[in-house]
């Protein structure tokens, strides 16, 4: 079981990049400083909280993400922390190093490094090798900050085509199709929210989605993963203390409990 749990929390953060055409104004608000909690459960078992933050780094971003699971859970659970480094310019999102950390865990934490052309691979407990990718080659942590760039730079968010992005996954590149369709109006402790669901449609044994919010700068406010008939891991948004658009939730909140 607590195998299980470790192995929940990875994805509860990279439930999670992308080629992105030229973005209006508007999307300008996608890339603000924020920092955002969410309640995160598998199953009907809480594991604890996760924590997305986006910064400014000199004329590029840090994206992060911290998993901090609950007492019982940390146990037998360390933290799991994931870092994106990335830049974005002319509608392209351009990654420039990705580390995800899983404390106790060497050989499930590991580096990427995006230079040109290439990506290399590298985990702590020493294995490490460097493959081509493709020009538009994101890794899959970023993937939050590309969809909201996605649906800011369309006329007709809920009208977009399904999309195919190229994702290095660790070191394996993979191809993630997402469709967009109607979320309807989602409660959460942080407030409440039209939504469009963006979800991943080309493998039926892993399913991820998120319901993003237009007037949060489409922020997600809901995330879920599943991994064949493996209980649903999912992602709730319960503070949200520097806001894109915080006044514009129904009913605000700041509290986790």
């Amino acid at each position: 079981m607590w195998t299980a749990i470790r192995t929940s929390l990875a994805p509860a953060l990279a439930a999670a990049s992308l080629l992105l055409t030229a973005p209006p104004p508007a999307a300008a608000d996608v890339l603000s400083p924020f920092e955002a909690h969410y309640r995160v459960k598998r199953g009907s078992l809480g594991l604890g909280t996760t924590v997305f933050s986006l910064a400014r780094d000199g004329e590029c971003y840090r994206y992060a993400g911290e998993a901090r699971p609950n007492a019982l859970v940390s146990l037998f659970v360390g933290q799991v922390t994931d870092e994106s480094r990335f830049c974005a310019a002319d509608g392209r999102v351009s990654p420039r190093r990705f580390e995800h950390v899983e404390s106790g865990d060497d050989e499930d934490s590991y580096t990427l490094t995006f230079a040109d052309g290439r990506v290399t691979y590298k985990s702590r407990a020493g294995k490490a090798h460097s493959f081509d990718a493709p020009d538009d080659a994101l890794e899959a942590f970023v993937i939050h900050v590309a969809v909201r760039l996605w649906m800011a730079g369309a006329e007709d968010p809920a009208g977009l085509a399904n999309r195919t992005f190229t994702v290095v996954d660790e070191d394996e590149i993979k191809r993630y199709e997402l469709a967009v369709r109607d979320g309807g109006r989602v409660e959460t402790p942080a407030g409440t929210w039209d939504t469009l669901i963006v979800a991943r449609v080309d493998d039926p044994d892993r399913r991820l989605a998120f319901w993003v919010a237009p007037a949060l700068d489409w922020l997600p406010i809901r995330v879920e993963h599943q991994k064949r008939d493996d209980p649903v891991i999912r992602m709730t948004l319960s503070k949200l203390p520097r806001s894109p658009a915080a006044d514009t939730a129904d009913t605000p909140a700041t509290s986790e409990n």
